[in-house]
């Protein structure tokens, strides 16, 4: 919770919570623990606060207004204790036409859907045997009209099991002969509903609207409520339907999760309205003066990040990018049109987004940005089989093939255009970027003349040597960390760097996995290997490397319980040059002080760093000696913690996580599951 969000009657905010939980603590894990147990909430526990928050500048009537409950912190703490136990199972609760509340759906998939329904309604003809309707529902305040006996009727009903509701009587709409058929789509109160044009399904659709509304209290917004017909239904027809409903006609192309239905030929006026949204919101700030680091928040976190939703399921025309950052690079320079002034453009948008250490800025280039959004959808169709989404699109794209053998297709959608292969193409191979990571590493290992993904990945297997495959394989990698750096973290990686972090990153790799001779000695002593703590307890694994290249430092330590089980790890990389026993005392102050930021206790703390032990109560005012003297300090904060020498064999596990800090120079933390290369790695 933000420290600072609005208080509930009892005045007290998250902020108190989180500066007093180490007095508070206790009471309210017994409150959660009684409630849970019990199923009884204490007297006015549940006390709330409305505040009414105007949806216009001058409200007339209650629907002008917003309504916001303002709970007490402590409720707001047993409500997010019941979430969680939930949310492991609302994915068998929740209907996989619903994407809003389980984990893994995302909004992209019902647009996706809806793209792919509603182009195969304008693509049908007079000699299309099935009419269709999409008929997408307002619904009036919907989270402030649920009903608690409904509610309550509903969760006995299902006994927490599979208990499926379908509406019967309606034809959904299938796309492709084995495709699942579509009735609805919802995300959150979004509602849209796909059923056949005849008076029939309609008079079923208004009777189960009215039940669903009689049982729920939940009420139709109809003069919001609009129909869109297939290209094959007539007028009379559709006059007929929308009067029986009570709604308005609209076409194909209305919006529909904020993005428009569907996009024709004239794609440039069809998505226009991001670059008008855009120039709209820099006209709102063109006038104010701004320094040059305040533009260049802006830049980043506000004008670049209105484009990227439609930007994961649409390919935006070269010319509406190119025109998008011209916008911006004007905005940058202070030359955006205000009061019949312009100005000088000192330097291209390209130049302004190389990496700052190139000279640039550190910005985005729209296209690019595009097409790595766009191929992350394409990864989602890999690792998601049984979503909705890959269910609907492969019995129609490619029904006997993996989506990297899929071809264009006959008829195809936008969105399906948008995701052709050409876009994991553009990433490893022919875009600017890949080109350059391929001619640093000194190999034309690329394909600059478009081409099939998977033709160009057998080429690579049928021609290189097993050494060059490993570094082809490991180079592709590097490219997929710099783009999701890029995306997620705005950080620019050189093309240069690309190839070097790879190679390096291959190296260390190889180093830690390298199977050594145990050399005995006259005692005959074997290998330490790691042991679980005892129960109840955490144990943390701790070591750091030093990047000889570089004199960069990395750090990595790992949690696991009594049983072995992976809790939490930590792969992180700080600037040199240190001493062996500087960057060992390093990583142990560094995974104290996160220990303790995160609140645990009862552990056991493990280093192969022995050295540390021995000095761990002497005084010196050395770096080392001060790194010591921060780790004495953080272990006294701790109730229960034993802290550790053990053999290198038996911290195996943290030495591969800071020799992976090499690989991507930023840190990385997991919690729950950990890493893949770690799976096979011994304890």
């Amino acid at each position: 919770m933000y420290p600072d969000k609005s208080p509930g009657p009892d005045g007290l905010t998250p902020g108190f919570y989180q500066q007093y939980w180490d007095i508070l603590k206790g009471e309210v894990v017994s409150l959660c623990n009684a409630v849970v147990s019990s199923g009884a909430l204490p007297n006015d526990l549940n006390n709330t606060h409305i505040a009414l928050i105007p949806k216009v500048k001058q409200a007339t009537s209650m629907g002008d207004l917003r309504p916001i409950a303002l709970c007490i912190v402590l409720y707001r703490i047993l409500a997010k204790v019941l979430a969680s136990r939930l949310k492991h199972i609302m994915g068998g609760l929740i209907s996989e036409s619903q994407s809003a509340f389980v984990p893994g759906r995302s909004i992209v998939d019902n647009v996706f859907l809806a793209y792919e329904v509603v182009h195969f309604m304008h693509c049908s003809n007079q000699h299309t045997p099935e009419k269709f309707v999409a008929l997408k529902l307002d619904m009036s305040k919907a989270f402030d009209r649920v009903e608690w006996g409904y509610m309550e009727a509903v969760m006995l009903c299902m006994g927490f099991s599979a208990h499926w509701e379908e509406m019967g009587g309606i034809t959904g709409v299938r796309i492709a002969r084995n495709a699942p058929g579509i009735s609805h789509l919802c995300f959150a109160d979004d509602l849209l509903l796909f059923f056949r044009a005849n008076y029939r399904e309609v008079g079923v659709i208004n009777d189960v609207l009215n039940t669903f509304g009689a049982a729920t209290g939940q009420i139709v917004n109809y003069d919001k409520s609009v129909m869109s017909f297939g290209s094959n239904v007539n007028w009379v027809d559709k006059d007929i339907l929308c009067a029986e409903l009570g709604v308005r006609q609209t076409g194909l192309g209305s919006f529909y999760l904020g993005l428009p239905g569907l996009v024709g030929r004239n794609k440039r006026d069809v998505l226009g309205w991001i670059k008008d949204k855009i120039k709209t919101r820099i006209g709102q700030w063109g006038n104010r003066f701004m320094s040059r680091a305040g533009r260049e928040i802006l830049l980043k976190n506000v004008l670049q990040s209105i484009p990227n939703y439609a930007m994961q399921v649409l390919l935006l025309p070269k010319g509406l990018c190119e025109e998008i950052e011209r916008l911006m690079n004007s905005y940058w320079w202070g030359c955006e049109a205000r009061e019949g002034r312009r100005g000088i453009r000192w330097r291209r948008w390209a130049d302004l987004c190389k990496p700052k250490s190139m000279g640039g800025l550190g910005f985005r280039r729209i296209r690019e940005m595009n097409i790595a959004l766009l191929g992350k959808q394409v990864w989602g169709l890999l690792t998601r089989p049984d979503a909705l989404i890959t269910k609907v699109v492969k019995a129609k794209y490619f029904p006997s093939t993996s989506v990297l053998d899929a071809k264009i297709g006959t008829r195809p959608s936008y969105v399906w255009k948008s995701l052709d292969d050409e876009s994991l193409m553009h990433i490893f191979a022919n875009c600017t970027y890949a080109t350059q990571v391929w001619n640093a590493y000194g190999r034309d290992w690329g394909c600059t003349t478009g081409g099939d993904l998977l033709n160009w990945l057998r080429s690579r297997f049928d021609t290189l040597t097993q050494t060059e495959l490993i570094h082809f394989i490991t180079v592709c990698w590097g490219i997929w960390e710099a783009r999701n750096k890029k995306i997620w973290n705005m950080l620019n990686t050189p093309p240069r760097s690309v190839v070097t972090h790879s190679i390096a990153f291959l190296r260390e790799w190889k180093n830690a996995r390298k199977t050594t001779t145990v050399q005995y000695s006259r005692l005959q002593q074997v290998q330490e290997l790691w042991a679980a703590p005892p129960n109840g307890k955490l144990k943390l694994n701790i070591d750091a490397s030093i990047h000889h290249n570089s004199s960069h430092i990395g750090m990595g330590w790992i949690i696991r319980d009594h049983h072995g089980f992976f809790v939490a790890a930590i792969s992180d990389v700080r600037p040199g040059p240190l001493s062996p026993r500087e960057a060992e005392a390093l990583a142990v102050r560094e995974a104290l002080s996160w220990l303790k930021r995160h609140h645990w206790d009862g552990l056991v703390v493990e280093t192969d760093a022995e050295i540390l032990l021995t000095h761990l109560h002497k005084l010196s005012r050395s770096p080392f000696g001060l790194l010591i003297e921060d780790i004495t300090a953080l272990l006294s904060s701790f109730n229960d913690i034993t802290f550790r020498h053990v053999r290198r064999t038996a911290n195996a596990v943290a030495h591969l996580l800071a020799s992976y800090a090499f690989s991507h120079f930023a840190s990385m933390t997991w919690y729950d599951s950990g890493p893949l290369f770690i799976s096979t790695c011994k304890p």
